[in-house]
């Protein structure tokens, strides 16, 4: 495809169900070996914003409940949106956007025992977190005034520990925080940052302990932003220490609509949900208002 063509194409993630059992399947994986998803993409007719960031609130057996990012290409912004969809050929039933700040909202950490979620909120300049009850978002408290990205917390070992990056190093370097809970106060790693790596740095979902070991699910930008995922295994761990090693690669077998990539990964039960890329040719007047209209606005100040 020639440069000029290239201009009309707009970037579009969607969601995938994968009706497994994650801790079966990766308990069949060895070491260095390939974890395969069998995913079904959303059906949904909405083209003027898409999905991405998915964790899951609630599984049934024919539906589900999804917190994810939906990104409205016409305000270049994103809001947490709680997604019902059915579980057997992905339709999406019915949407309920819960969270809407001022400035783009995504990767809404889910945690099933709290009832808490703490999106990414990076242009607020903080990490935020608020009580949700399946239908209203309330009680906002700030736990850390560090512009944080994909922040994955994880309690371990009697400590809770916050995975992150940060801006100029977004993809590329992991940041550690700790705290004694799960609010924090949290402390910088000494480390910090604790690896360099496009390939392994930054989360990509939550963690997760399998037979007694931490493992970390993690995004590969190594040739585009969110091109694949990996999990690694957590060998050491704790307030001052921190080492991790490439357990096993995280595969879509047949992408379908959604080939060049995914960065999201959660499970629950026997169910998976991810997300996917793709760029689709697009008329000109969503090319101005996805690429165009945003470099006008800095410019003249349009609202």
């Amino acid at each position: 495809m020639n440069s000029f063509l290239r201009k009309f194409l707009i970037g579009e993630w969607n969601l995938g169900i994968c009706n497994q059992n994650f801790i079966e399947e990766f308990a069949r994986v060895p070491q260095g070996g390939t974890l395969k998803l069998q995913t079904t993409w959303m059906k949904h007719h909405h083209y003027n914003f898409f999905y991405a960031d998915p964790f899951i609130y609630k599984v049934a057996k024919d539906r589900v409940q999804i917190l994810a990012e939906e990104y409205f290409f016409t305000r270049s912004k994103g809001v947490i949106s709680l997604l019902d969809i059915d579980r057997n050929n992905g339709k999406l039933l019915g949407k309920q956007v819960v969270l809407e700040e001022t400035c783009h909202l995504s990767y809404p950490f889910y945690d099933e025992v709290s009832r808490t979620f703490t999106p990414e909120s990076f242009r607020n300049g903080n990490w935020a977190t608020y009580d949700f009850d399946g239908k209203q978002v309330c009680n906002k408290r700030i736990i850390a005034d560090s512009p944080l990205i994909d922040a994955t917390p994880v309690e371990y070992n009697g400590k809770w520990y916050v995975f992150a990056t940060n801006q100029p190093h977004a993809l590329d370097e992991l940041l550690i925080y700790h705290s004694d809970h799960r609010e924090g106060p949290f402390t910088p790693h000494p480390g910090n940052p604790v690896k360099k790596c496009i390939k392994t740095s930054r989360p990509g979902g939550k963690c997760f302990v399998h037979n007694g070991n931490l493992y970390r699910v993690v995004q590969d930008s190594t040739s585009r932003y969110g091109e694949t995922m990996h999990i690694m295994k957590v060998t050491e761990l704790s307030p001052t220490t921190f080492s991790e090693e490439l357990f096993c690669h995280l595969e879509i077998e047949n992408p379908g609509k959604f080939p060049l990539g995914f960065h999201t990964l959660n499970f629950a039960d026997d169910f998976i949900v991810i997300d996917g890329f793709r760029e689709q040719m697009r008329p000109f007047f969503v090319t101005y208002i996805v690429k165009i209209r945003p470099i006008l606005k800095k410019i003249f100040k349009l609202k």
